[in-house]
């Protein structure tokens, strides 16, 4: 029986479009495990010596400081920057923008 692909899909996949345009090699939902916990990556892009681990998220909704710095754990499993690509619905919360700054997660807001 085929995966369930959930909402998000759509936008990985524009999102993997547009890494492929730009010239980088993308992975989609990598899947890794660590403390004997599963966890999956949407893309890890690569270009030259650089290395993109990230999440996205599209969707309506609020992202708190608790889902920032889970999203920061899960994508620092990997070497690389990490990066949060969030659809133009999607809003953070002050104290969570704080939170990514602190951590040098970088976000990056994209249209449709």
């Amino acid at each position: 029986m085929p995966r369930k692909k959930g909402k998000g899909s759509g936008f990985e996949k524009r999102m993997t479009s547009r890494y492929k345009k730009g010239g980088y090699k993308v992975k989609r939902n990598v899947i890794g495990k660590r403390n004997g916990r599963k966890y999956e990556i949407d893309l890890i892009a690569e270009r030259g010596g650089e290395k993109r681990i990230i999440e996205v998220k599209g969707g309506k909704q609020v992202l708190t400081t608790s889902q920032i710095l889970a999203t920061y754990k899960k994508l620092s499993y990997r070497k690389g920057i990490p990066t949060l690509i969030i659809g133009p619905n999607v809003k953070l919360t002050g104290p969570a923008k704080e939170t990514a700054r602190e951590l040098r997660l970088k976000i990056r807001r994209v249209k449709w």
